[in-house]
C-alpha cells in the first residue's frame, strides 16, 4: 500500500510523522533510566549573554521548555524529529480548524491531525508570530511522565538562528547571524560533518563496523534507534540486553530489542558502549524522503554539546566524555 493512501487525507496536506519515543522497560529500569526518572521535572539553569539562551527542563529523558500559546501557559517538549509545531489538542478545542490530515509514529498509525493558525507563541526569549500547527492527542505523554504538556517543536522554529544544543547543562542557545559563534566561545569543535536537512530534520553521517549510516537527529526520542535493516556486520558489535516496550506519538506499542553498541563512529571521534535499540524505520525513511539507517536521541545528546548552522549545512560537535 503506498504511503499517499496510508497516510494522506486531503492531499494538499503533507503527512506528519511523530518520533516520539517514550521506553518503557520490563522489571528494572537500567541505571541511566533510573537516574532520569529521579525528578519527573527539573529546573534548569538560565544564564545570561548576547545570545538567545533558551532553557529547559527534563521529564525523564524528554527536553522540555515553558511555553504560553495564545494565551495557553504549558511545556513544549523539544523534538528535533518533528517537521512542525505539534500541539496537544486537549488545550486547543476551541482553535478553527483549517485542514485535516493522516499521521504515522514509529510504532505504526498514530490517527487525524488537525490544522490550526496560532496568534502567538512565547517561548523563554522569543516571540513567533502567525504559525500554522498541528493537533493531536499527546495525553499519553503527559501520563507517562505526569507534566502538563502543550505540544511539541522542531527546528521549524528556529531556521533563522546558529543552534546550539547543551543537554548536559538544559540549554540552547541560539545565535542570529552576525552575532558572535558557538565555535568562537567553546573553541574548535571535536568533529565538524555536513548535515543534510530534509522537511526542517537534521541527518548526519555516522560510521558503526565499517559502515557508512545516516542518523536523523531526534531530541525527542528518550533512546538513539539503529535500523533494523542495518547491515549484518552493524549486529555484530550490538549486545542485547533485554526487550522494551517503545512507545511512539500514538497508543501503539512494540517490543524492540535494547542494548549496546561497541562504538559509532564520527568522523576522527567515536562513542563506545553506546546505547541503542533495534527498530524497523521504513515509515520514517519513506515520509523524510530519505533512507534512515538510525535516530540520535537524548542518549546522544548527553554525550556531546551539537551546533547547527543551517546557513553553512555544517554540524559542529563537541564530545564530553565517553569518547576517543
Amino acid at each position: 500500500m503506498s504511503i499517499r493512501r496510508l497516510l494522506n487525507i486531503v492531499p494538499a496536506v503533507l503527512p506528519l510523522f511523530l518520533p516520539v519515543l517514550i521506553l518503557m522497560f520490563n522489571g528494572n529500569q537500567n541505571e541511566t533510566d533510573r537516574q532520569d526518572s529521579n525528578n519527573r521535572v527539573t529546573d534548569s539553569k538560565t544564564e545570561t549573554g548576547n545570545s538567545i539562551l533558551l532553557p529547559f527542563k527534563n521529564a525523564g529523558r524528554l527536553l522540555i521548555t515553558d511555553a504560553v500559546i495564545d494565551g495557553v501557559t504549558g511545556n513544549l517538549v523539544f523534538d528535533s524529529g518533528a517537521s512542525e509545531i505539534v500541539l496537544n489538542r486537549t488545550y486547543f478545542r476551541n482553535h478553527i480548524r483549517t485542514g485535516t490530515a493522516g499521521q504515522k509514529g514509529i510504532t505504526g498509525n498514530v490517527g487525524d491531525v488537525e490544522k490550526v493558525h496560532l496568534g502567538v507563541i512565547n517561548l523563554p526569549g522569543l516571540e513567533l508570530k502567525g504559525i500554522d500547527a498541528s493537533l493531536t492527542d499527546l495525553s499519553h505523554i503527559e501520563n507517562r511522565r505526569g507534566v502538563k504538556i502543550t505540544g511539541l517543536f522542531g527546528f521549524e522554529l528556529l531556521k533563522g538562528y546558529e543552534v546550539t544544543i547543551d543537554a548536559v547543562n538544559n540549554l540552547m542557545e541560539l545565535n542570529p547571524e552576525g552575532s558572535v559563534s558557538r565555535e568562537e566561545k567553546r573553541g574548535k569543535p571535536d568533529v565538524i560533518l555536513k548535515a543534510e536537512i530534509r522537511k526542517n530534520i537534521i541527518f548526519m553521517r555516522g560510521e558503526i563496523a565499517g559502515s557508512s549510516l545516516l542518523f536523523c537527529l531526534d531530541t525527542g526520542a528518550e533512546m538513539s534507534v539503529i535500523s533494523s535493516h542495518c547491515p549484518k556486520q552493524v549486529f555484530r558489535t550490538f549486545t542485547v540486553n533485554q526487550k522494551v516496550t517503545l512507545k511512539g506519538a500514538g497508543l501503539n506499542t512494540t517490543q524492540v530489542m535494547h542494548g549496546k553498541l561497541d562504538e559509532i563512529r564520527f568522523g576522527s571521534r567515536s562513542l563506545r558502549n553506546f546505547e541503542a535499540i533495534v527498530a524497523g524505520l521504513d515509515d520514517l525513511s519513506e515520509v523524510y524522503g530519505i533512507k534512515t539507517d538510525g535516530m540520535l536521541g537524548y542518549n546522544f545528546l548527553r554525550e556531546t554539546v551539537i551546533s547547527i548552522n543551517f546557513a553553512s549545512g555544517q554540524v559542529s560537535l563537541w564530545f564530553n566524555k565517553n569518547q576517543q
